[in-house]
């Protein structure tokens, strides 16, 4: 797997190998100066700059690998069994929560929206069940989830903001 850097004018400035780097190479995070997180193993997130890696944070490793997104200038980290984590641009957390959900339970997807607030959306492996939460992006604070159920309670508007299809079937906010 690669990643290839483009410039203004969309001309290939880079192609980056990552698959022999990360053990999710389809998961990495570009910070706002360029360098680009990955997971890559041992309980390591790295960060690949001009083709050198060194390591941007530690955490617990688990069994699956994680889920990164890019998020408030710094990386937001979903590791099943272990924690939700924002580090800032230096890779110190920010903010943390435990992973209290039950082991069956999985991210699907991590997005951040226009205004900053960063969504996570898991779903058990054993139903037809999803939850989608939002935290607040300076604090972590669980702003707002949906009602645990088989079909979309929300939908996405073109600038990532995540809106409730009906505001009863969502918690908080």
């Amino acid at each position: 797997e690669w990643i290839v850097v483009f410039d203004a004018q969309w001309e290939v400035l880079d192609r980056l190998r990552i698959d022999t780097l990360s053990q999710a190479p389809h998961q990495f995070a570009v910070l706002p100066d360029g360098r680009i997180v990955l997971e890559v193993g041992d309980g390591r997130l790295g960060s690949l700059v001009d083709g050198t890696l060194t390591t941007f944070a530690e955490f617990a490793s688990a069994s699956r690998s994680g889920f990164l997104v890019a998020a408030s200038g710094g990386v937001l980290h979903a590791v099943p069994d272990v924690a939700v984590t924002l580090y800032n641009a230096q890779g110190n957390v920010r903010w943390q929560h435990p992973w209290d959900w039950r082991e069956d339970v999985y991210v699907s997807d991590l997005a951040v929206d226009a205004r900053g607030r960063m969504h996570m959306l898991v779903g058990e492996s054993n139903g037809n069940t999803f939850v989608c939460f939002s935290f607040a992006n300076a604090t972590g604070e669980v702003l707002r989830w949906s009602e645990p159920g088989p079909a979309a309670t929300f939908s996405i508007d073109r600038m990532g903001e995540v809106l409730p299809d009906s505001i009863g079937r969502w918690i908080g906010e």
